[in-house]
């Protein structure tokens, strides 16, 4: 059930008027009801793997908390942690629900599997080293794995951020305001801006159409962008659904266009995944490693960010990505000094500009091999981007504008350059955007506004599948 549906919508719509309506007893049976519907809308028989991870990771779970031998411990959680990561791989990389009969591609077998894995595992790190105090139910803990807003692409939670949620009195109503702007947001961010970049993306990356030089690298800066809108807007819809229902969820974004480096952008981008990965595997990375001294960081940010390039896919592309964010951070740490010695030498302002270009760039040129059809396609673009004796067009109309757009018609055109506007417009003023949005009074000229860009620019015809559900 895409969020970007009407089927989404009415789901959503009627699972609030029930929950409001339900006496606080009986809400989390309800949350547990609803959601287990959401996974298993298009076939039943996608709930089966889901049913089976949490009760295998709870009474595992049970069973850390209740042993006191260390050692047991220690190899009760390495047995639940490599069934988790292996379950992981069986159905997501190697298509085993196939072996057994099932047709997977129908049957949606990996729905959210990259997300539920990561938190029930940080749900038997937590125990394991008695960080979460209080003893969960059953109930309580399927609540936590199936919540359907963060259930398909996150944010990732780790238990101690929401399990004490599941059981609050606090009052909805002034939630329900705020959850449903966020909501209109994300369904303009998507819809609106990311789903119309989605068609320009297409073309010059699967195509063959591959501009050259300054329109090569305006293509990667769309991607860039696309990406942004396309999983910032689902992190909105999924963060205003939860919060409707009384829940406060992890931001996943922060304005992350506006880093002013590599690592600051990490900070600021998909900020769940990157803080479950710096909790759980950087931190015992360097840990490990702690006696190479300086070459420890390093040796953690590589490790930290292959494993973050395997989870979003196996193949050669996510590979490259992954280590040119370890370099970049790796190079960065080396010479933070120097940077920062640097940076007193150049006005503050220019300084700032420069910082947010260079990364900007650097983030954006990484990010096709996150798109690319294929390692040739990807580098085929690169090498486009660094054709510096054709870098600028020479007619800007037909090699940019044009190109973009697909076709010459006027028609095309202006939405090309309306869309240029609208995106613009919501990169600059993004804080206020979220200030209005945090805000529980309802401003209902802000809304008008957002339901007439996506009366005006929305695309309806085929919609885009959320970039991230390939995760």
């Amino acid at each position: 059930m895409p969020f970007n549906s009407i089927s989404y919508i009415l789901f959503f719509s009627l699972v609030v008027t029930i929950y409001y309506l339900l006496n606080q007893n009986y809400r989390k049976h309800f949350l547990l009801l609803s959601s287990l519907f959401f996974v298993g809308y298009k076939n039943i028989e996608s709930i089966y793997l889901l049913l089976a991870t949490i009760l295998f990771t709870y009474y595992l779970a049970k069973k850390i908390g209740s042993t006191i031998d260390i050692k047991k411990r220690k190899y009760l959680l390495r047995l639940g942690v490599f069934i988790s990561i292996s379950t992981l791989f069986l159905f997501k990389y190697i298509d085993i629900p196939a072996s057994f009969g099932f047709d997977s591609n129908n049957l949606i077998f990996t729905l959210g599997i990259s997300f539920y894995t990561l938190q029930n595992i940080s749900f038997l790190l937590e125990v394991h080293s008695n960080r979460l105090k209080t003893e969960y139910n059953l109930i309580d803990f399927s609540v936590y794995s199936t919540f359907f807003p963060k259930f398909i692409m996150g944010p990732i939670t780790i238990p101690q951020d929401f399990l004490p949620q599941i059981n609050s009195d606090k009052p909805l109503s002034s939630n329900l305001t705020i959850g449903i702007q966020r909501i209109l947001l994300g369904l303009v961010k998507k819809i609106a801006i990311a789903d119309s970049l989605a068609e320009y993306v297409k073309f010059n990356f699967e195509k063959n159409h591959t501009p050259v030089g300054f329109t090569a690298l305006l293509i990667s800066y769309l991607f860039t962008i696309q990406l942004y809108f396309d999983f910032s807007g689902y992190s909105d819809i999924a963060l205003g659904s939860a919060k409707a229902l009384g829940f406060d969820l992890k931001e996943n974004f922060n304005f992350p266009l506006r880093s002013k480096s590599i690592t600051e952008f990490w900070r600021k981008w998909h900020i769940s995944l990157t803080s479950w990965l710096t909790k759980y595997v950087f931190y015992t990375v360097s840990y490990r490693f702690r006696k190479l001294k300086k070459a420890a960081i390093p040796i953690a940010l590589l490790v930290t960010f292959l494993l973050s390039g395997i989870w979003h896919g196996v193949g050669i592309c996510f590979f490259i990505y992954a280590i040119s964010h370890s370099l970049y951070m790796i190079i960065e740490y080396f010479t933070k000094s120097s940077r920062l010695e640097i940076s007193t030498k150049i006005p503050t302002k220019i300084h700032t500009l420069l910082s947010i270009f260079i990364t900007f760039n650097l983030v954006s040129l990484s990010f096709v091999f996150f798109r690319a059809t294929s390692i040739n396609n990807a580098f085929h673009l690169i090498k486009n981007v660094f054709s510096f004796k054709n870098f600028l067009p020479t007619n800007w109309k037909i090699d940019v504008f044009e190109h973009i757009a697909i076709t010459s018609d006027q028609f095309a055109l202006f939405n090309l350059f309306l869309l240029i506007i609208t995106l613009s417009l919501f990169l600059l003023f993004e804080k206020k955007i979220y200030s209005i949005i945090i805000n529980p009074k309802t401003n209902y000229i802000f809304i008008f506004i957002l339901i007439l860009i996506l009366m005006i620019m929305g695309t309806y015809s085929n919609p885009e599948q959320f970039i991230y559900n390939r995760f």
